[in-house]
């Protein structure tokens, strides 16, 4: 294994805004209304304004079928919200992937997560994206202790249950992450909000990621340690989250 960086600590430029990313499928906007949602809270609590109604304008621009990411970003400007909507093709293959598409992650050294917002100025984890090149950096504590992806929110099974780290302002309420624990609970399959040291996770059963663009999605390595993928419990779970967000397959 290579030697681990030093311990960063984000700082994002709150004046640079905030953002969701954005699943279309079919002209849909995905879970729209729970990322609108999300963002005006953000919104509320950095800049106390209000977020404009842009469910609309959100549906006009995705309009053009087939599959998209949408990117929907605001910043702040003399008391105001200044939005950009911008869209690009996504690949079919990358939502709920298998096989070739499973990913691997590489751990990253930070001092704190990148916290509660989807930051517009993500310097640290695009400079650490490019660094680790396929693979999905891993953000964790000094510690050992880990946190989310850069991209998703970080399931580990062990056993019957499923383990994911708590919400405590350190890492992103992933929409992706709320679906997949309802859908867990509704299954009856346990879930449980708890730390979870590195050393826990390579040991675990399965591994997977949660996302808005690509629902779950197996891990295949952590590092130079190869997984297991995909498991039954990654499995069943994707399959309940394509159900909840398409009802068919896409």
């Amino acid at each position: 294994m290579p030697p681990e960086p030093a311990a960063q600590h984000p700082s994002p430029d709150p004046r640079q805004g905030v953002f969701e990313t954005i699943l279309v499928a079919d002209d849909a906007p995905v879970r729209l209304q729970a990322h609108l949602e999300r963002l005006a809270a953000s919104v509320a609590q950095l800049y106390g304004i209000e977020l404009p109604e842009l469910g609309g304008l959100v549906r006009e621009r995705a309009r053009g079928g087939g599959y998209g990411r949408l990117r929907l970003s605001v910043k702040p400007r003399e008391g105001r919200l200044e939005p950009l909507i911008l869209v690009a093709p996504f690949d079919p293959r990358y939502i709920f992937p298998s096989g070739e598409f499973v990913s691997s992650l590489q751990t990253l050294r930070v001092d704190a997560g990148y916290g509660e917002h989807k930051w517009n100025d993500r310097d640290l984890l695009n400079r650490a994206e490019a660094r680790a090149g396929p693979a999905v950096p891993l953000l964790v504590r000094a510690d050992g202790t880990v946190l989310e992806a850069t991209r998703a929110s970080l399931f580990a099974v062990r056993g019957e249950r499923v383990l994911t780290p708590p919400l405590d302002s350190q890492i992103l309420p992933g929409i992706a992450r709320e679906d997949t624990i309802r859908a867990a609970s509704e299954g009856g399959i346990e879930v449980a909000e708890e730390q979870i040291s590195l050393e826990e996770l390579i040991r675990s059963d399965e591994v997977f990621l949660t996302n808005s663009l690509r629902g779950v999605e197996p891990v295949g390595a952590i590092d130079a340690t190869a997984l297991a993928t995909p498991g039954a419990v990654t499995t069943a779970l994707a399959e309940a989250l394509r159900a909840r967000w398409f009802g068919d397959s896409p």
